[in-house]
């Protein structure tokens, strides 16, 4: 069984760096095994699609959903949780 852990995202290129070496030293140190990380980015306008699809190219346990538009949180988590 896999744990998917969704986090929306919203015009966050600036915070993404710091959650990224967070992420990644947690799963280098074994703390998230069976465990994917699912990004929802509700139509960002800043750079974090790309940033996103950049990170889940290296990442095989990361993956990433796109809104072509801001539709909200409730609508980001929503879509998290459809393909979780």
């Amino acid at each position: 069984m896999k744990l998917s852990i969704i986090i929306p995202c919203y015009n966050e290129i600036d915070g993404l760096p710091h959650l990224m070496r967070r992420l990644t030293a947690m799963h280098d140190a074994g703390q998230m095994a069976g465990w994917e990380v699912l990004f929802v980015n509700d139509g960002s306008k800043d750079g974090t699609r790309e940033a996103l699809n950049a990170i889940v190219k290296e990442h095989a346990w990361m993956r990433v959903v796109h809104h072509p538009s801001n539709k909200g949180l409730g609508a980001a988590v929503r879509t998290g949780f459809a393909n979780a």
